[in-house]
């Protein structure tokens, strides 16, 4: 009577190990391919709530402002959570009674975007001609698990562009 063996063969075990070499090596490219989607995601949203405030000034005849709101609904620093852009007539650079909300565009907790430029630091405010009120300014825009970064540049004339 020929009695079974039981147990794995060497080339058995090396299939195995060959299998999850594979299944680890992707995993990390598939961490970075989300983190770099992100930040093209929040890139691409910025870059829209910028044209779009431009616009809406441009077509309502009213100042119009792109901040993140914070506490009270005011404009303040940091750039995170979600940015708003809103009809401002009283120049007041927060959300009161006469402003008038119109987009809202959240930013994930792993992007940091960072405001540069024309003055107050904590907001971009468009006239009714579509111009920013002084020079131009930059946005960086990162993900805390990349190197790579961003930029959105806006010119005095409130046409954005990117780098």
């Amino acid at each position: 009577m020929k009695r079974m063996m039981q147990g794995l063969t060497l080339l058995d075990l090396l299939v195995v190990l060959a299998v999850l070499a594979v299944i680890v090596s992707m995993a990390s490219p598939a961490h970075n391919w989300v983190a770099r989607q992100q930040l093209r995601s929040a890139h691409h949203d910025i870059l829209l709530s910028v044209n779009y405030a431009r616009h809406l000034a441009l077509s309502t005849g009213q100042p119009v402002t792109l901040c993140a709101l914070h506490g009270l609904d005011t404009c303040r620093n940091p750039w995170q959570g979600s940015l708003s852009v809103f009809v401002d007539p009283d120049r007041a650079y927060a959300l009161n009674a006469s402003a008038e909300l119109r987009k809202v565009v959240k930013i994930p907790a792993a992007i940091q975007v960072q405001w540069r430029g024309m003055n107050p630091s904590h907001s971009i405010r468009f006239a009714p001609n579509g111009l920013t009120f002084v020079s131009n300014g930059t946005f960086t825009i990162s993900h805390t698990a990349l190197t790579e970064s961003k930029k959105i540049i806006i010119n005095r004339q409130g046409r954005a562009r990117t780098e």
